[in-house]
């Protein structure tokens, strides 16, 4: 990788889910446990980051984005909820005081 001085991981913020504050925001103080993380998609993130950190050099430096649910216009998951919506079958978790972040895919490259 001659003149690469930086790679950037996409994962998730997922992997943090159990262990994060709840309705806080969360640091890199938070163990990340793969054996603790029950879905396999974020369990595969978090031992990638593994994998990834341990690549890291002097001369490459490894950032780790921990991404919320990223989405766009094709998203099927917004389709889902913009269904919802318009069939007035939305529901709020929590009546909406669940703090839940979201980033469009615009923002997150």
């Amino acid at each position: 990788m001659a003149g690469v001085k930086r790679l950037v991981y996409c994962s998730d913020a997922a992997i943090i889910r159990e262990d994060a504050p709840k309705n806080s925001a969360a640091d890199e103080s938070i163990v990340v446990r793969p054996d603790k993380i029950g879905e396999s998609y974020p369990r595969s993130k978090a031992i990638a980051e593994r994998v990834v950190l341990r690549h890291g050099r002097s001369d490459l430096q490894i950032v780790i984005a921990r991404l919320p649910w990223v989405w766009g216009t094709e998203d099927p998951k917004l389709k889902i909820i913009c269904e919802t919506i318009k069939n007035n079958t939305f529901a709020w978790v929590n009546g909406g005081s669940y703090l839940y972040s979201t980033c469009h895919i615009y923002n997150a490259v």
